[in-house]
């Protein structure tokens, strides 16, 4: 009974791929109309991908390097001369006050790089999987913290002499 039953399954499989091949004009029974063709989701998802592509290269990363290399230095006045930690403190409150400006437009970019990055996993039907392990302007608000509480420890030491 096994035999015949795998005998006809793949008869009829064998029937089903030979029509197919030979361009049947039956076409499955489809509910959406909205189906992208191969092609179509292909160019969309580059499209995609050159617009996260110019997020990244040409807005987000030199935006982001700009705020750090105007950062960095504040805390290498602390390290070169403890002494002059007070002026360093007033240049990283100056920083906090243009970042808090800059920053929500790098925010908006982040969601739209993200966004993107949804639509492509979306269009390749990959879900959960994410580019990125931190949003860009995250190190910019951790370094701020850790700049302001190491140049406050750093007033206290001269404090205390």
């Amino acid at each position: 009974m096994n035999f015949k039953l795998s005998l006809i399954l793949s008869s009829i499989l064998i029937y089903s791929i030979s029509s197919y091949s030979q361009g049947s004009t039956s076409k499955p029974h489809t509910t959406n109309k909205n189906i992208l063709s191969f092609k179509e989701i292909t160019k969309k998802i580059n499209e995609l991908r050159k617009r996260q592509d110019f997020l990244m290269q040409k807005e987000i990363s030199p935006g982001i390097q700009n705020h750090l290399k105007e950062l960095t230095p504040i805390l290498d006045i602390v390290k070169i001369n403890p002494d002059k930690a007070k002026i360093a403190l007033n240049k990283l409150k100056i920083f906090k006050t243009k970042w808090s400006v800059s920053r929500p437009k790098f925010v908006e970019m982040d969601n739209e790089y993200l966004k993107l990055d949804r639509e492509i996993q979306e269009l390749n039907n990959v879900k959960n999987i994410t580019t990125r392990w931190h949003t860009s302007f995250e190190e910019i608000d951790t370094n701020i913290k850790s700049y302001e509480k190491t140049i406050n420890w750093q007033i206290k030491q001269n404090k205390s002499k």
